[in-house]
């Protein structure tokens, strides 16, 4: 899936669909946060860079 990234989360794989390509936001999994849906930038992520919104920087990496 082309609009989907890998991301390991406290050291569990979870998958992450894009909701908007145009800016590489995407929606974190209920699985993160019950409950709760948050965006971070796919680019961010991939690069290891700190992520914004809210997202746990427990988040180590993703791939796209």
């Amino acid at each position: 899936n082309p609009n989907t990234i890998e991301v390991l989360y406290q050291g569990t794989p979870v998958w992450i669909n894009y909701v908007d390509p145009e800016n590489c936001a995407a929606d974190v999994s209920s699985m993160l946060l019950p409950s709760e849906t948050l965006k971070v930038h796919v680019r961010d992520l991939v690069e290891g860079k700190e992520i914004s919104n809210n997202i746990p920087k427990q988040v180590l990496s993703g791939r796209l």
